[in-house]
């Protein structure tokens, strides 16, 4: 059996830095953003670095990139690194064109993924990122440390896919499933 392709979208600060670590030593990675983002990253890669040291540890990230989807229509797994303004329209055009087949990870911050992804798949694993990133431009992306990403389901269940993705994610960053991630996606007051 092949290697499950992952697709990545959203080239933000999170969705390019974790794409980046992960296709440094995972090859079936590809990468999906919008406007001046897909630009860059047809044109130049995914340029990351670490705050603390950005001399020594700036470098360029390329993976393959698609303009929608069903460009890759045998995606296994798919990460959904938007803003939660722009995620229940990715989240319906990836129903339209992958249907529910992929498993789906969404690094959305909040609870409305709790309320979109459901409706639409099957197969919803939510994340927390526990790292900062800042864009300096489009694709261009420094970071503190490299995760956690915590990573589970809302009622336990999905054991294997949970175990698949952290396999692939946990390659380019820390990556931990969480047994109650309610718990982690809840914010603190």
């Amino acid at each position: 059996m092949s290697e499950p392709k992952i697709l990545f979208i959203g080239a933000g600060a999170i969705g390019a830095s974790v794409a980046a670590w992960v296709a440094e030593s995972y090859k079936p990675v590809w990468i999906m953003g919008r406007g001046d983002a897909q630009d860059a990253l047809r044109k130049d890669g995914i340029t990351i670095y670490d705050f603390a040291a950005p001399a020594a540890t700036r470098r360029t990230v390329r993976i393959p990139t698609i303009a929608r989807p069903g460009e890759l229509g045998d995606a296994d797994i798919v990460v959904l690194g938007v803003k939660n303004y722009g995620l229940e329209a990715v989240a319906n055009q990836v129903r339209d064109e992958l249907g529910d087949r992929p498993i789906i990870v969404s690094m959305a911050n909040g609870i409305d993924n709790q309320r979109i992804l459901p409706k639409l798949f099957s197969k919803v694993i939510y994340c927390v990122v526990v790292h900062n990133a800042r864009r300096d431009a489009p694709v261009v992306v420094g970071f503190n440390d490299k995760g956690p990403l915590l990573i589970g389901t809302l009622d336990n269940t999905l054991g294997a896919e949970l175990e698949l993705v952290r396999s692939i994610l946990a390659r380019g960053c820390p990556t931990e499933i969480v047994d109650r991630m309610q718990d982690a996606i809840t914010p603190r007051s």
